[in-house]
């Protein structure tokens, strides 16, 4: 039988006329192993695959001891992170070296190699394998009020940065504070600011005011704990106050040539304003909306035909009653929305006024009394 070192036993010494012989146990050779890594680009959190390719000399079976240390930070862990016999070693790859330690840099990969004699291959067998950072990742979202697809430059609005990570997770990214600012073009950052107002493990929020009208840019970086960066833009328009629009009255608006009957006590009233700032009806009390407002006018045959300001009219409705006229009487009663700005409208002759195409500042209902 085989030995696993080299044993010679040798006769004792006799007469030189005897026989003699001696007998020696064969050498149990070593195995031999080697360490061949699957074809792939691992991440932490990802998974690693290697094989074992043996060769026994003696052609004796074998068993394999794989060991996996997560390594980081300059060091390896002591203990292995997992440990196998099969002939093909899959271990997944930890994102931390610990609990709370350094991110995993790099797997080493360890294999010891033993025959049914106990011979073992030597060296051992190691392999180092260096681990991918996936990144980072930001999403910034806008949040606020906004007119026609612009953010007013009297409100503040806010980015949000939504952020990820494959490996670290969104807690173990960091994201750049304060982020960078870009003026719109023509502007400068003066009377502008940007504070962060909330920060949790998903999201980081500022609050961006500025007091120029135009495109503002915003830039967004986060890093993970191993210094990969992610950068994102998010644009932010913003406008001066918007010109108000007069919605929705009743009764609706005539159309050019149309009356409306007089024939009971009627109201006449705008139900909404559409605006940036200042609608109808009255908003709740906050620091930066307000209520429109309005002017009334009425014409008649007491008035010679002519527009006369109705006093004492306050807010968006006027009650005609037909006793206060006679029948086939023609009115028209017009009404002007103003906001904060109450800016100029056009030829005070005109029925009506747009600023913008299908926004009103001025509407005129056309009365017959029956």
């Amino acid at each position: 039988m085989r030995t696993l070192l080299a044993t010679a036993v040798l006769a004792l010494a006799a007469p030189a006329a005897a026989g003699g012989c001696f007998y020696s146990d064969p050498i149990n050779e070593r195995p031999s192993a080697d360490i061949e890594r699957q074809p792939d680009n691992p991440v932490r959190g990802g998974r690693v695959q290697v094989a074992a390719q043996v060769i026994d000399p003696d052609g004796d079976p074998t068993v394999r001891q794989w060991r996996a240390f997560a390594c980081g930070g300059g060091a390896c862990e002591v203990a292995p992170f997992d440990e196998g016999t099969e002939i093909v070693f899959e271990v997944d790859v930890p994102t931390h070296v610990s609990p709370g330690g350094p991110p995993v840099e790099r797997v080493r990969i360890e294999l010891d190699v033993t025959d049914d004699l106990g011979a073992i291959a030597v060296p051992r067998q190691t392999l180092d394998i260096d681990i991918g950072n996936a990144g980072p990742t930001l999403e910034p979202q806008r949040q606020g009020h906004t007119y026609r697809g612009q953010f007013p430059v009297v409100m503040p609005m806010r980015i949000v940065a939504v952020k990820d990570d494959p490996d670290d997770g969104a807690a173990g990214v960091t994201v750049v504070d304060p982020p960078t600012v870009f003026p719109a073009p023509g502007t400068t950052l003066e009377g502008s600011s940007i504070t962060l107002v909330e920060e949790t493990a998903e999201e980081v929020t500022w609050e961006l005011t500025v007091d120029e009208p135009g495109q503002w840019e915003v830039e967004l970086t986060g890093v993970d704990p191993l210094g990969a960066a992610f950068t994102a833009m998010i644009a932010v328009p913003f406008a001066l106050d918007q010109w108000p629009c007069l919605a929705s009255a009743e009764p609706a608006f005539p159309p050019d040539g149309a009356r409306v009957v007089l024939d009971q006590r009627r109201r006449f009233a705008v139900l909404t304003v559409e605006d940036d700032l200042d609608v109808w009806p009255p908003p709740p009390p906050d620091p930066y909306f307000d209520a429109a407002s309005f002017r009334w006018w009425l014409a008649s045959p007491a008035s010679g035909g002519a527009l006369v300001p109705l006093d004492g009219v306050d807010g968006g409705e006027v009650w005609l009653d037909p006793a206060h006229f006679l029948p086939g009487d023609r009115l028209e009663l017009r009404v002007e929305v103003a906001d904060r700005e109450d800016r100029a409208l056009c030829d005070a002759g005109l029925a009506s006024c747009e600023a913008l195409v299908g926004c009103a500042q001025r509407r005129t209902w056309a009365v017959e009394v029956r």
